[in-house]
C-alpha cells in the first residue's frame, strides 16, 4: 500500500480558519499539505477566506501564504471558493515558485477552463471535487450529497473517463458519502480519492486501510499517528 497523503484542513488543531497559524502548525506536525480557502476581493486581489467577507482588514492575504509555503516544500491544496480565482492562484503560485508537486486546486474549479486550458493539470494537481464532477455530467445542479453519490455510482465509468480526461490528479469528496462500492468503482477505473474531512480515530483507520490518495482532517497529529501505526 503506498503512502496516503494526509492534508491538514484549515483552521487544523483548533487554529483560527485560513490563518497563518494553521499553515505553520500543519508544516511543524509534518503534514504532507495543508489547505487554504481563497477569494479574490473587487480589486482582484486574493485572501484566504471561505465566505465573502465585509472586510478584507483581517485576512490573510494569499502572498503572505504562498511566501511561507515556498519555504517550507509542503504541498497546498487551494480550495477555490469561486470560479474567478483560479487563474490568478496559478499566476501568484508561478510568482512564488510553487511547483507542480506543490500546487493542488479542489473547490469550484471551472470543467470547461480545464478544458480550454490543459495545461492547468500540466501545471498543477486537480482534485475535483464531486459536485463539480457531477455538474459537469449531467449539466445540471444535484445539490444533496446522496443524489451526486447515487449518479456516480450508476454512471461510475462516464464520470471516471471524464475525470481522466481532464487531466484529474483525483475525485474530491467527503467521505461520508463514499460507500464502499463507489469506491472500489473508481479505483477500479484507476481513478484516485481525496476524501475530506476525517477527524475521528475510527473513520481515519477505517478508510486510510481503503487505498487513497489522500485524507483531509482537522487533526492531522491524530491522522499522522495512525497513518504511522498502519503503513
Amino acid at each position: 500500500m503506498h503512502k496516503i497523503m494526509i492534508t491538514a484542513h484549515s483552521g487544523c488543531e483548533g487554529t483560527p480558519d485560513n490563518s497563518l497559524a494553521s499553515i505553520e502548525t500543519g508544516i511543524a506536525l509534518g503534514a504532507d499539505c495543508v489547505e487554504i480557502d481563497i477569494r479574490a476581493d473587487h480589486a482582484g486581489k486574493l485572501w484566504l477566506t471561505h465566505d465573502r467577507p465585509q472586510d478584507y482588514a483581517d485576512l490573510v492575504p494569499l502572498e503572505e501564504a504562498f511566501a511561507l509555503i515556498r519555504k517550507s516544500g509542503i504541498a497546498v491544496n487551494c480550495d477555490l471558493k469561486e470560479y474567478g480565482a483560479l487563474l490568478p492562484t496559478l499566476e501568484l503560485a508561478d510568482k512564488y515558485d510553487i511547483s507542480k508537486d506543490q500546487l493542488i486546486f479542489s473547490g469550484s474549479v471551472d470543467t470547461t477552463l480545464l478544458e480550454e486550458k490543459p495545461e492547468i493539470a500540466r501545471r498543477s494537481r486537480i482534485f475535483l471535487n464531486s459536485e463539480e464532477l457531477t455538474r459537469d455530467l449531467t449539466k445540471a445542479e444535484l445539490p444533496e450529497r446522496e443524489e451526486q453519490t447515487v449518479y456516480l455510482l450508476e454512471n461510475a465509468a462516464l464520470a471516471a473517463e471524464r475525470l481522466h480526461a481532464l487531466g484529474a490528479a483525483a475525485l474530491n469528496a467527503p467521505y461520508k458519502h463514499m460507500p464502499d462500492a463507489l469506491i472500489d468503482a473508481m479505483r477500479a477505473r484507476d481513478v484516485a480519492l481525496s476524501l475530506w474531512t476525517l477527524n475521528e480515530e475510527p473513520a481515519l483507520r477505517e478508510f486510510m486501510a481503503k487505498d487513497l490518495l489522500n485524507i483531509t482532517t482537522r487533526m492531522p497529529s491524530l491522522a499522522l499517528t495512525v497513518r504511522n501505526a498502519l503503513q
